[in-house]
């Protein structure tokens, strides 16, 4: 398959209407994106973000969400970081679909690597997607921005693992880029919820009252589905056979 980028304004069909259903909150931006464009509407996506520096718990609970969610019709959005976001990436590819929004324009040296790896996937089951240029490579600044793109194409977010709000890092103050991406989901309206694991950013997050508690693994993924559809039962696949993902922590 030859991989062709594309610019998608948000006048066209094909854009995102998640994305452009925010009216008041801001113009959308255009997007450019390598894959299959229809998979910019899915008709159900859950955002699993969380930390770079995750517990192995979480790592292995992401990689469950990732699967789980997948394999029920949804996609599932990540901002393809290490950690917690590659890990529900992976495991969204094994059985169905994802959105992997990068802090990197689609045709940097940044971009060719993750080609290198995903590529494959393009050809139905992935597509990538900046509002960057294609030429502009990875900034710092870039990462923190991509979080409000990657909660607006999702229904929900579920946090696997965070960090405190703020820590200190060299003298300065440094946020959380999954807080961040918590705030802006509130923003937009977006459910958040967070697994209640024996972690202290979980645990501040659930005490802040930014995200509502799950239990980890199978009980807590059917809680959300249920509450993204109002309470109404939904009907549910049989537990699968338990699966040790691989980890991917590099």
């Amino acid at each position: 398959m030859e991989l062709r980028l594309q610019r998608v304004n948000p006048e066209e069909e094909a854009y995102p209407r998640r994305l452009r259903e925010l009216g008041s909150k801001g113009r959308p931006p255009p997007l450019y994106i390598l894959g299959q464009e229809s998979l910019l509407n899915p008709k159900q996506a859950l955002a699993v973000i969380g930390s770079r520096n995750a517990d192995p718990q979480a790592l292995q609970l992401a990689w469950e969400a990732g699967y789980y969610f997948a394999d029920n019709g949804y996609a599932v959005v990540s901002g393809l970081a290490r950690g917690v976001d590659l890990e529900a990436t992976l495991g969204a590819l094994e059985v169905g679909q994802a959105v992997a929004v990068v802090p990197y324009g689609l045709e940097s040296l940044e971009a060719r690597r993750a080609l290198k790896r995903f590529g494959p996937y393009l050809e139905g089951k992935l597509v990538l997607v900046s509002e960057l240029e294609p030429q502009v490579p990875w900034q710092a600044r870039f990462a923190m921005m991509r979080n409000r793109l990657v909660v607006s194409l999702a229904d929900a977010v579920l946090v696997a693992q965070t960090g405190l709000k703020e820590t200190e890092r060299d003298g300065r103050k440094v946020k959380s880029g999954t807080w961040d991406a918590v705030e802006k989901a509130r923003q937009l309206g977006r459910p958040v919820f967070v697994l209640d694991l024996p972690l202290e950013g979980n645990q501040a997050l659930i005490q802040a009252g930014l995200a509502e508690p799950l239990p980890p693994g199978r009980e807590g993924f059917y809680r959300l589905e249920d509450r993204l559809f109002s309470g109404k039962e939904r009907e549910k696949k049989p537990q699968a056979e338990v699966i040790q993902p691989p980890l991917f922590l590099d």
